[in-house]
């Protein structure tokens, strides 16, 4: 996993996919929130065959579909640093 990134997902189709968190994150509950959030709505534009060719936008969208899927105030919660 790269050293900027909070969370990955690795993704097998018919199985369970499997999301990687740093230890870093162990006792923040909001930024894991936060994170599991982001990593299940990749999940879910993977299923639905949804991509970009820019990861920024990929990533935008990401976060978009964290909110539609009612997963918003974890997102939200998860960007205030405590």
């Amino acid at each position: 996993m790269k050293p900027e990134a909070a969370g990955q997902i690795r993704f097998n189709r018919g199985l369970r996919s499997h999301i990687q968190i740093p230890l870093f994150y162990v006792g923040k509950p909001h930024a894991l929130g936060a994170i599991l959030a982001h990593e299940l709505s990749h999940e879910v534009l993977t299923e639905e065959s949804i991509t970009d060719d820019s990861i920024d936008e990929l990533e935008m969208l990401t976060d978009l579909t964290s909110i539609a899927l009612g997963l918003g105030m974890l997102v939200l919660n998860g960007t205030i640093s405590k």
